[in-house]
């Protein structure tokens, strides 16, 4: 019923698709230019997709390291600069000294300048973000960035009644290049407040088991977690519930429990379908909670820089800001 039918998958190597041409959507789509053969190559290492890119082995790469970016757009190759629902929070634990005082996470919140982490950690390749929810996503709002002020960190930290020097853990994922370029910037930021950060960098599969400590075992698990999220659904109670709701035990590294704010999004998710203006409002509220409370930092929202060849052309249409590993070929062009 699509598009493209399925030829073969290797999931170490490749997955090849056919055109199949007595799809229904052709009537609508001019695909006389789409691909006939389409090779998705199984490539996880950026600088090996910019090789690609480059040795002209490869047509379209979504991961190439980002300052590569502007050589590449110097050679004629296509970029789309596509804003995603794709971000990176930074979780606190709320179970263990001192990030379960409130006044001492404001205390960070205030002392990281997501400007100088956007601009170093991503090279520009992102949005600040306000919240959890990502911009442009459905029921993000604005004005739920932390301003970074030391003096307001400062003074925060002193209502925490915390006593400095003190050392905090942050574990972050090594798999990414942007969370081991924001862990040392972190680092150094919190070094101002007189927190020393001891830095646990681990692969996905390995952060996953660690955070999911903190409800078994909190005072082992690590102070603060930075983790990733992007949207199942286009619901905020996609984000809500899976990060932050008490019955989360997968993903709510905060180890946050609050039965008003489970209680408000689970309200919201059942009004959708019926009002929805009333469930936005819902979720809007359950969002003001975290960021009073400061459960966690929003960070910043991916833009992912799309690559192409001179021998395609790749509409923004053909990508998706909710799933950022899915390209719709019948769009795609071949020019030659």
């Amino acid at each position: 019923t699509g598009p493209y039918r399925l030829v073969s998958y290797d999931p170490m190597r490749e997955i090849k698709l056919e055109k199949f041409n007595d799809w229904w959507g052709w009537r609508y789509i001019n695909g006389e230019k789409a691909p006939d053969i389409v090779v998705i190559k199984i490539e996880t290492d950026p600088s090996a997709q910019y090789s690609g890119l480059l040795g002209g082995e490869l047509d379209i790469a979504s991961s190439v390291p980002r300052e590569t970016i502007s050589n590449l757009k110097k050679q004629g190759f296509g970029i789309i600069p596509l804003p995603t629902y794709h971000n990176f929070v930074l979780f606190y634990n709320t179970k263990r000294y001192p990030t379960n005082i409130t006044d001492f996470r404001l205390a960070i919140a205030h002392a990281v300048d997501l400007n100088r982490v956007v601009s170093e950690a991503v090279l520009g390749m992102g949005s600040v973000a306000s919240g959890v929810l990502p911009h442009g996503f459905p029921g993000h709002i604005e004005g739920l960035t932390y301003e970074f002020n030391l003096d307001k960190a400062r003074e925060y930290l002193k209502r925490s009644g915390v006593s400095t020097p003190i050392k905090i853990e942050l574990l972050y994922q090594i798999d990414y290049e942007e969370t081991k370029k924001f862990a040392a910037i972190f680092k150094t930021l919190m070094s101002e407040l007189g927190v020393d950060v001891e830095l646990n960098g681990q692969d996905w599969a390995r952060l996953k088991d660690i955070a999911r400590g903190i409800w078994e075992n909190p005072e082992e698990t690590p102070h603060l977690i930075v983790a990733d999220w992007w949207p199942t659904i286009p619901s905020p109670y996609d984000y809500l519930y899976a990060m932050f709701h008490s019955e989360s035990k997968e993903w709510n590294y905060a180890g946050y429990e609050n039965p008003m704010f489970d209680e408000l999004i689970t309200k919201a998710w059942e009004m959708e379908g019926v009002n929805y203006t009333g469930a936005l409002e819902l979720y809007k509220e359950a969002q003001l909670i975290l960021y009073q409370n400061a459960v966690a930092l929003g960070l910043w929202d991916e833009i992912r820089p799309f690559v192409y060849s001179q021998r395609v052309y790749v509409p923004e249409e053909a990508l998706n800001p909710m799933y950022t590993f899915v390209i719709r070929f019948e769009l795609v062009e071949v020019r030659s």
